[in-house]
C-alpha cells in the first residue's frame, strides 16, 4: 500500500530539480523530513525562491508554484519580495476548492492515514475538514475502512484489494508500466499493413470514435502511424467513401474535436428533423438545402443559395461545429483550423483564396452529417480492446463512452466467465481490477522495440493518461509540443517546447541511440511535420552533462549556432 507514496518517493529523490518536482507532484511535505542531503537541497532551493514555507501548524515545505493555492486554502499570506517573480493567483481558488484539491492529493499520496493527521498538518477547522472529507467519500476518491480505522485514497485502497485477490486467484504477476507503453505501440502504431492508404485504415479502425483535437490527426497521430504521411492521402480516402469525420458539438466556439469512423459505423438512416430548431435563419436554409440535395460542392451552394461565397463558408462553419454538417474531405477543416492566417490576408488575397475554394474540386461535397451507430455494451468493449487490448476504469474514463465503469464492469465479468476477457492485475500504476484479451495476454512476453518515439499526447502514449506520471523518472506534460523517447517502454529522454529543451534520465549511459531516434523520427516526420528544424536552446544544468549533450547533438548532424544546436529537415 505504501509504496509509490510521498515517503517512499522521497527517498528515490536524486537532485535539487527533482526535489522541486516532488514538491510540484507530492505537494506539501514537512520540513522535518528532509534530512541530510536533501536538507541541504532545501535550503538552496529557498533561497533561488523556488520553494516557500508554511510555519504552522507544522512548518511544511511546498513548491512556490503553488502559493496561490496554499494561499486560498490556509489564508496565510506568502512574504511577497520573496515570491515576487511569480503570478501569485490565490484568487483564483476557493477556500474549498483549495482545501478539496490539497485533501485529495495528501490522500493520493499518504494513504493510509486518519483525520487527526489532518488536523495536525493543516490549520482546517474540524467543521471544514469533515465537510471535506465527506465530500471526497461521497464522490468515491476516499474510502474509510472500519477494519483499519483509517482513510485510503479509493485507488490504492482497490489496488491493495484487488492485487491481494488477482495474484491468489489468478497467480499473474503484475507487470512495470513500460510494459504497457509497449503494449500500446504494438497495439495502434507497430502494424503495418502493405500500402500507405492501408495504413492510414488500420489507423482509423484502431482509433475509431477516439475524439481529439482536429489538428492533432495530422500534426501527430497519422504521421506516426503511416510511412511518408502526407495530406492527400487522407483527402483520398475520405473521397473513397470508405472513412468519414465527425465533428463533437457543443465544444464551444472554434473548438474543433473530431473523430474518425468507418462508414458501416455511420447510421445513415438517422432521422435528424428535431435538430433545426436551433439554427439561424441562413443556417436552417443551407441545412435544408443539403437535406433535399444530399450533397453538393461550395460553389453548387453558392449558386443555389445566392450567399456569398465568404458568409457562406462561415455559415458552414457554424453548421460544423454543432456537429449537423460534414465533408468527403478533410480540405475544408483544415481550412477552418488555419483561419488565422486567412483573417491576416489583404483584402485582395482573401478574394483570391476564396475563390480558390469555391472553384476547387479538393475542397469535397457538404453533406448532413448522419450519426455513428449507438454501440451496444459489447460493441464499446470491442472497440476498446482492438484500441487498447485491455480495460480498465481508467481506460473508460479516455473514451467517450456511453456507459459507466461498474456498468461496463458488469459486462466484462461475464465475458470472463465465457472465455473473452482475462481478470487479473496485469499493470503496477493502474488503480484496481484490470480485464485483457486472452490473445494479448499470451503475447505479453514477445520480443519488443528497444526504442520507440512519440508525442507527449499520442493516444498510444500511456504515461499521465492511464498510468500516473509518478510511474517514471522524467515528470512531463501532455502537450503537442513535447515528444517522448521510449527504451522498452520507459521515458528515457524528452523534447519540449518542440525540441527547444532536451531532457534525458540520469541512469541514460548511452545518449547516442536516443539521439539518433530523434533524428530518425523528426526526418521521417513522425514528430512535428510542419516544422523545418528543431533548434536546442536549453541544456542540463550539470555542465558535463551539458558538454555528453551537445556532442551527440553535434555527431548526430545537429550544427552549432550562437545560442542553440539546430537539426534541419532534409527535403524527402
Amino acid at each position: 500500500v505504501k509504496k509509490k507514496n510521498a515517503a517512499w518517493r522521497l527517498e528515490q529523490v536524486k537532485s535539487p530539480n527533482e526535489l522541486h518536482s516532488f514538491l510540484l507532484i507530492y505537494g506539501d511535505t514537512p520540513k522535518d523530513a528532509f534530512t541530510g542531503q536533501h536538507a541541504e537541497w532545501i535550503s538552496e532551493l529557498e533561497k533561488e525562491n523556488r520553494v516557500a514555507v508554511i510555519p504552522s501548524p507544522v512548518p511544511r515545505v511546498i513548491a512556490a508554484e503553488e502559493a496561490g493555492l496554499y494561499s486560498a486554502a490556509e489564508n496565510y499570506e506568502f512574504p511577497v519580495p520573496s515570491l515576487s517573480f511569480m503570478d501569485r493567483e490565490g484568487d483564483a481558488w476557493t477556500e474549498e476548492e483549495a482545501i478539496t484539491r490539497i485533501i485529495r492529493r495528501f490522500a493520493r499520496y499518504n494513504s493510509p492515514f486518519d483525520r487527526e493527521e489532518l488536523i495536525g498538518r493543516y490549520p482546517f477547522s474540524g467543521m471544514k475538514l469533515e465537510k471535506i472529507l465527506s465530500k471526497l467519500s461521497a464522490d468515491g476518491t476516499i474510502v474509510y475502512s472500519d477494519q483499519y480505522k483509517k482513510y485510503f485514497h479509493a485507488a490504492i485502497y482497490d489496488r491493495a484489494a484487488r492485487l491481494t485477490l488477482n495474484l491468489a486467484v489468478d497467480e499473474i504477476k503484475a507487470r512495470d508500466p513500460a510494459e504497457l507503453a509497449c503494449l500500446l505501440y504494438e497495439r495502434q502504431i507497430a502494424i503495418k499493413a502493405a500500402t500507405a492508404e492501408e495504413q492510414l485504415y488500420d489507423a482509423v479502425t484502431r482509433l475509431e470514435g477516439l475524439y481529439l483535437p482536429a489538428d492533432a490527426w495530422e500534426n501527430f497521430v497519422f504521421p506516426a502511424r503511416i510511412n511518408g504521411y502526407y495530406p492527400g492521402l487522407l483527402d483520398k480516402l475520405c473521397s473513397s467513401g470508405r472513412i468519414v469525420w465527425r465533428i463533437k458539438p457543443g465544444e464551444g466556439k472554434n473548438q474543433f474535436r473530431l473523430a474518425w469512423f468507418r462508414a458501416e459505423s455511420i447510421d445513415f438512416g438517422y432521422d435528424e428533423s428535431t435538430e433545426t430548431i436551433y439554427l439561424s435563419e441562413k443556417e436552417k436554409n443551407i441545412y435544408t438545402l443539403l437535406r433535399k440535395r444530399g450533397s453538393a460542392f461550395t460553389h453548387v451552394l453558392t449558386s443555389l443559395s445566392g450567399i456569398p461565397a465568404g458568409e457562406l463558408l462561415d455559415i458552414l462553419k457554424g453548421l460544423v461545429l454543432k456537429g449537423l454538417v460534414v465533408n468527403d474531405s478533410f480540405t475544408p477543416l483544415r481550412f477552418f483550423l488555419n483561419e488565422e492566417a486567412y483573417k491576416a490576408l489583404n483584402p485582395m488575397q482573401k478574394a483570391k483564396r476564396i475563390a480558390m475554394i469555391v472553384s476547387g474540386m479538393e475542397m469535397g461535397r457538404w453533406e448532413p452529417a448522419y450519426p455513428p451507430k449507438p454501440l451496444s455494451m459489447h460493441e464499446f468493449i470491442r472497440r476498446c480492446g482492438i484500441r487498447y487490448g485491455m480495460l480498465s476504469k481508467e481506460i473508460t474514463g479516455l473514451e467517450d463512452s456511453p456507459y459507466t465503469w461498474p456498468e461496463v464492469y458488469e459486462k466484462l465479468k461475464q465475458m470472463e466467465y465465457a472465455g473473452e476477457m482475462r481478470r487479473g492485475y496485469f499493470f503496477t500504476g493502474i488503480s484496481g481490477i484490470q480485464f485483457m484479451l486472452p490473445d494479448v495476454l499470451n503475447k505479453l512476453d514477445a520480443v519488443k522495440e528497444d526504442y520507440f518515439v512519440l508525442n507527449a499526447s499520442d493516444p498510444a502514449q500511456p504515461y499521465g493518461r492511464i498510468v500516473p506520471h509518478s510511474e517514471q523518472e522524467l515528470p512531463f506534460t501532455c502537450v503537442p509540443g513535447t515528444a517522448i523517447i521510449f527504451f522498452r517502454g520507459r521515458p528515457v529522454m524528452l523534447l519540449e517546447r518542440y525540441g527547444e529543451k532536451i531532457t534525458f534520465s540520469p541512469d541514460t549511459d548511452d545518449l547516442c541511440k536516443p539521439v539518433q531516434e530523434i533524428k530518425n523520427a523528426f526526418q521521417a516526420k513522425k514528430i512535428w511535420p510542419e516544422r523545418k528544424r528543431i533548434a536546442v536552446k536549453y541544456w542540463p544544468d550539470d555542465p558535463e552533462q551539458k558538454e555528453k549533450l551537445k556532442l551527440v547533438l553535434a555527431a548526430a548532424g545537429f550544427i552549432p549556432e550562437i545560442d542553440k544546436m539546430v537539426l534541419w529537415r532534409t527535403a524527402q
